[in-house]
């Protein structure tokens, strides 16, 4: 029984290979609205107020969940996706207790 269980994490950890940062959001857009205007591409795997982190399952939805919303307006503001990596990761690990800045590191 505990190895199905072990299989069914693993799948579910990899349901999210493929990830984006999304940041420059409105300080009014809550999850909900997050999830309303993700529906069709991706699923949040993280979130706070300042951004979140969306989920895919292949490269192809991501690329073109970017393509769809990267500049996308939400609440009056234009949000920005920035592709999710390792480096990425270590930024918001070490950020989290300061408020999780998701600035994009190309500017």
């Amino acid at each position: 029984m505990d190895s199905s269980a072990s299989d069914s994490s693993a799948t579910s950890s990899n349901r999210h290979e493929y990830r984006l940062i999304i940041s420059n959001l409105a300080h009014d857009v809550s999850r909900k609205d997050l999830e309303d205007h993700l529906r069709k591409v991706g699923e949040i795997v993280y979130y706070t107020k300042k951004g979140a982190i969306v989920g895919f399952s292949t490269p192809s939805a991501m690329k073109k969940a970017f393509k769809e919303l990267n500049g996308s307006q939400l609440k009056g503001k234009h949000i920005q996706l920035t592709e999710y990596t390792d480096r990425s990761r270590s930024r918001i690990r070490s950020t989290r207790a300061r408020g999780l800045s998701l600035s994009s590191p190309h500017r």
